[in-house]
């Protein structure tokens, strides 16, 4: 949608601005059901914790970035950095989902499992 957003104007940047809309919010529920899952209960507070840090925190930073580039070479630009910035983050997420059963497994041990093992 950012590089269709890019790409028309008048009717058609209109209406693929409402489609970003509606496929740039569509991923929170989602976002947020897969960091409940995919994190033990006691580490919630840290998966959302990074989450939001890297949307709130490095969302502003991205804001600041994406409104120079907007001056200094016009928002089409902007539009296509950011259609690129989005492909590269589908590669990373795939590139994650295909290493996922290559992973090592590495386990913890709590103070008393390590107590009782001495």
């Amino acid at each position: 949608m950012l590089y269709l957003m890019s790409r028309y104007t008048d009717y058609g940047l209109l209406i693929a601005s409402a489609l970003f809309s509606l496929v740039y919010y569509a991923w929170q529920p989602s976002q947020n059901y897969l960091i409940a899952k995919y994190t033990r209960k006691a580490s919630h507070g840290k998966g959302f914790g990074v989450n939001f840090f890297l949307i709130f925190g490095m969302g502003s930073m991205a804001t600041a970035i994406g409104g120079y580039v907007a001056d200094e070479f016009g928002v089409d630009v902007f539009y296509n950095y950011m259609s690129i910035i989005g492909f590269i983050a589908i590669a990373a997420a795939l590139a994650v989902f295909a290493a996922k059963p290559y992973l090592l497994k590495v386990r913890f041990w709590t103070v008393k499992e390590r107590i009782d093992m001495q």
